[in-house]
């Protein structure tokens, strides 16, 4: 294993595929998003969004990530594409995952508030 992925922890099966596919092409993050089209400028930039997605249970389809290169869905099709990873194989995957964020119920927090009044004699 690389350095670079025995730091990630993938929580989705694709981040899985991803992160074996990584390591039988033996390639480095830098190698990745130099074919993804990055500039060397913006390269930590892009890495870091490369290990979010990689580790992230959504595979950062929820937005949690972005930068002004790639939407998220196109991310992951340009990555996909790089690491020989055919996207239609794993369509229902990821249709799945968007179909959750867009279902996903609104987490509501209640509030308590106490009004004390205090005599102080």
């Amino acid at each position: 294993m690389s350095l670079f992925t025995q730091r990630l922890t993938p929580r989705h099966a694709l981040g899985k595929l991803a992160i074996a596919q990584i390591e039988q092409l033996a390639l480095r993050p830098q190698d990745i998003i130099t074919a993804m089209g990055y500039q060397p400028n913006n390269a930590i930039q892009a890495c870091d969004r490369l290990r979010h997605v990689l580790s992230s249970p959504t595979l950062g389809l929820d937005n949690s990530y972005y930068d002004f290169r790639f939407s998220s869905v196109e991310f992951l099709r340009v990555l996909f594409e790089v690491l020989k990873i055919d996207p239609l194989d794993h369509q229902p995957d990821l249709e799945q995952i968007q179909y959750e964020l867009r279902n996903q119920k609104k987490v509501t927090t209640d509030t308590l508030q106490a009004n004390r009044d205090l005599e102080l004699s």
